[in-house]
């Protein structure tokens, strides 16, 4: 766990997540070869990835994931439809329901528009100590009264 104090002192490239800051990051393809996805195929395996976790960690029931990560039933399916794109404070709160892995996040945040960066992006590190932390989807929230953040703010 970190304090504020610690948080406060610390030199960010960004305080907020912005999606399209890093135009030049690569993801890779499930096959592992290195090239460069366009944000659609992103977001394609970004779903598939998301569906693949909904089954094996909430048995694919949707009120476990509205419990676990306080996303909307109709919101979650929209996401996984394709209805809605995946925005990274959800798929930050969907991370944190389903007890991911700094690896599984990390792979799934590059799918959304870049790796996590905790040395650059304050909502990274915080993301990334939740997740060594393991902390709950309520625990989240309290962090963001404290540490001024707004877990269900879209950008």
């Amino acid at each position: 766990m970190f304090t504020k104090e610690e948080l406060d002192k610390m030199n960010f490239v960004a305080d907020d997540w912005k999606s399209d800051e890093k135009n030049g990051s690569v993801a890779t393809r499930p096959s592992g070869k290195h090239m460069p996805l366009s944000n659609d195929m992103k977001q394609v395996y970004l779903r598939q990835k998301m569906s693949e976790y909904f089954v094996d960690r909430f048995d694919k029931n949707y009120n476990a994931v509205e419990a676990r990560c306080m996303i909307n039933i109709e919101t979650f399916k929209a996401l996984l439809n394709g209805k809605r794109p995946v925005k990274r404070r959800v798929l930050a709160k969907f991370c944190i329901g389903m007890k991911a892995t700094l690896e599984e996040a990390d792979e799934m945040m590059a799918l959304q528009g870049h790796h996590l960066e905790k040395d650059n992006y304050r909502m990274d590190y915080i993301l990334t100590e939740a997740l060594k932390d393991r902390i709950d989807i309520q625990k989240y929230y309290d962090w963001g009264e404290e540490f001024h953040f707004d877990p269900d703010k879209w950008n």
